[in-house]
């Protein structure tokens, strides 16, 4: 049967293994993360972790091997990894221990650098005759046959987050809240509206999926990586308060003539505020650039950028929502990158006196 172990905070990691009577069989690691047939990523914290609970469940090492395919016809003793006194000793010590004969068995004679510090081992345990399981000491979780492996998601790979990701992930959860990790009990909440709040790990998780081009679930968000995603969630323009914390109002910044429009229909005033809504921007001008390499004004071509520089450019284009679409901003429309435009702050206010006549 195939188990994974799971972290000290309740998220499993990618690190499986086979128990077969008193021999635990550690998978070996192989692939990049982020690409296709990548496994057993969570290789080193996972086996460290496993030693270091064998050794507090009062169980004891009494022998530790490589179990690679390409070994398994040598002798036992010549692929022995762990013997003697070093199976008492300290995990961290037996984990170091390790990771170097495994390496040197793979290590071409003379050469200086090489092998593999990542190979399948056997362990065999010696376990208490207490009635309690191995997967139950060492706090094991069963992996059914044709479950789909979730990784734990690394530092790194929050980099390729940006603020598009972010907001595609907050509209699949909105409409698919069951998609939340069930572990996911922060103590904060990204605010994206007046109604609604999500955990920002359950939003970086499916950010993360997506910008690795992998499927929806693929990635759990360890607690230690908690304020790393506040700060992608910040950077996309999302506020970030605990839970209960009420949050403040802030009068939509509208000039007077779009205030005496506003004053005229409700409509209208729903329509700014979604122009506002928090981290539309920030995606719509990063999906922008993305699709067509550069950020421009769609209606007169107006190159910002090139005019006045990276730094304070992107602030002339403003997102604008189709009027297409402005008769259908009721409460609960759900906005789409693909309904927004981005305007020049000129254009995006002669769109909006010509909707002012239009809809007076």
């Amino acid at each position: 049967m195939t188990f994974r172990v799971v972290g000290n905070d309740g998220l499993p990691l990618d690190a499986h293994l086979d128990i077969e009577g008193d021999e635990i069989i550690f998978h070996s690691r192989g692939g990049i993360r982020g690409r296709t047939g990548a496994r057993n990523l969570d290789y080193g914290p996972g086996l460290r972790l496993l030693l270091q609970r064998v050794r507090a469940s009062g169980c004891s090492l009494s022998g530790v091997w490589l179990d690679s395919d390409d070994v398994r016809l040598i002798d036992l003793d010549r692929r022995q990894i762990l013997q003697g006194p070093e199976l008492t000793s300290e995990p961290n010590e037996q984990f170091r221990i390790m990771s170097n004969r495994m390496q040197l068995f793979g290590r071409p004679p003379g050469a200086p650098y090489g092998g593999s510090r990542v190979k399948k081992v056997r362990l065999r345990i010696a376990n208490p005759n207490d009635n309690i399981s191995l997967e139950v000491k060492l706090a094991l979780e069963w992996v059914p046959s044709d479950a789909p492996r979730r990784r734990r998601v690394a530092t790194v790979d929050l980099k390729y987050v940006t603020a598009e990701h972010v907001w595609n992930a907050v509209q699949h959860l909105i409409e698919y809240p069951h998609e939340l990790l069930p572990n996911d009990v922060s103590e904060f909440n990204a605010i994206i509206n007046s109604n609604v709040r999500l955990p920002p790990r359950s939003i970086v998780s499916l950010a993360v999926s997506e910008a690795l081009g992998l499927k929806v679930g693929t990635y759990d968000v360890p607690c230690d990586t908690e304020m790393l995603c506040h700060k992608i969630l910040k950077d996309a323009g999302f506020t970030i308060l605990q839970r209960g914390d009420s949050v403040p109002s802030e009068p939509i910044p509208i000039s007077d003539d779009d205030r005496v429009w506003v004053e005229g229909g409700q409509a209208l005033l729903v329509h700014l505020q979604r122009e506002r809504a928090a981290g539309l921007s920030r995606a719509k001008k990063q999906s922008f650039v993305r699709l067509h390499g550069a950020l421009r004004c769609e209606n007169c071509g107006l190159d910002p950028v090139a005019i006045f520089g990276p730094e304070v450019g992107h602030a002339c284009i403003e997102v604008h929502h189709s009027r297409t679409r402005i008769r259908e901003m009721a409460e609960g429309h759900r906005t789409m990158l693909s309904d927004l435009q981005c305007l020049c702050a000129n254009c995006h206010r002669i769109v909006h006196a010509r909707l002012r006549r239009e809809l007076s």
